[in-house]
């Protein structure tokens, strides 16, 4: 997984994450979705996955975030993803904490 950063406004509270998955494996991955969960002082919205379907050996899919940190200079960004999806058609699901963003999103 890969976060790309974009603030419309260099002193905003919102900032657009793009999250782009890669699949490195010889097995293509179906169902695909990822949910994310943020803390209360930050607001989400979540785009649409650009498909459900991750091809083998390097397919990617992108989903887009746009994230407004109410306490921005005060509480970092930070959030918790849940990714599901079919391996052969047995579900899996991974979840991951992440609060390594960039100082200032």
């Amino acid at each position: 997984m890969l976060f790309d950063f974009e603030k419309t406004e260099a002193e905003g509270l919102t900032t657009i994450v793009m999250a782009t998955f890669k699949n490195k494996t010889p097995l293509e991955l179906t169902d695909f979705s990822c949910k994310v969960a943020v803390p209360k002082y930050l607001q989400i919205s979540i785009g649409p996955p650009s498909s459900t379907v991750l091809r083998c050996d390097g397919g990617t899919i992108t989903q887009t975030m746009n994230v407004t940190n109410v306490q921005r200079g005060k509480k970092p960004l930070k959030m918790r993803l849940v990714v599901n999806y079919k391996r052969k058609g047995q579900l899996v699901s991974e979840s991951a904490d992440v609060d390594n963003f960039p100082a200032g999103l």
